[in-house]
């Protein structure tokens, strides 16, 4: 990406992963201190035509990563990239309705 304040904020990882739709590395969520952290340094790669479920029983942090992605929580560090541009971590946090993203929870 050339120049611009968007370019700032790309790192080296997010340049390599510049063809993924989404990139989390090492990212970490602790609620309370002292407490196991819901999500702990959490590494994934989305390409495009991609689809990501999470399975695993209650209380795993599932649910936290995806609030994670969409902004609605912030991780504790690690960074998440969307489509090549970091959207949280390295003292960045995009809103989520810049980020264009959704989900969806369902009991299976």
């Amino acid at each position: 990406m050339a120049g611009g304040a968007r370019g700032l904020w790309r790192t080296a990882a997010a340049e390599c992963d510049a063809m993924s739709r989404l990139v989390l590395h090492e990212v970490s969520k602790r609620f309370a201190p002292g407490e196991a952290p819901a999500v702990d340094r959490l590494s994934l790669h989305l390409d495009n035509r991609e689809i990501l479920a999470l399975l695993g029983p209650s209380g795993c942090g599932k649910t936290t990563t995806l609030r994670i992605i969409a902004g609605l929580e912030a991780p504790d560090s690690g960074t998440v990239t969307l489509r090549g541009e970091v959207v949280a971590g390295a003292g960045r946090m995009v809103p989520p309705e810049e980020r264009g993203v959704g989900s969806s929870t369902r009991p299976i």
